[in-house]
């Protein structure tokens, strides 16, 4: 074992605290920031540089798939036979990532 277990009560109870902090920085962050975003959209900016800092406020466009509905599709009876006509592959279409969250509360 790497750490005993007063040393982990320790860190446990300082992750605590310093997530309390963020969480009161995030509230504080929170109407700022909204005040940058009320500057850029009135000023019609998606760039701006300042003294020691730039600002980016662009729109970005992200493509999700919808896992049931193209399971829905692969079991297709059509598509099911193309599928299996061409011989394709169709583990490539789906990608497993294990995680292991830390959750302290």
């Amino acid at each position: 074992m790497c750490v005993n277990v007063e040393e982990l009560n320790r860190n446990v109870v300082t992750i605590k605290n310093y997530k309390s902090i963020k969480k009161k920085a995030d509230e504080k962050m929170k109407p700022l920031e909204q005040t940058v975003k009320d500057f850029m959209d009135e000023t019609g900016r998606t760039k701006y540089t300042g003294y020691g800092y730039s600002i980016s406020y662009a729109e970005q466009e992200r493509e999700t798939v919808i896992k049931e509905r193209v399971l829905e599709l692969l079991q297709n009876p059509r598509i099911n036979a193309v599928i299996e006509e061409e011989n394709i592959d169709i583990s490539e279409l789906f990608k497993v990532t294990v995680v292991r969250p830390l959750k302290i509360s």
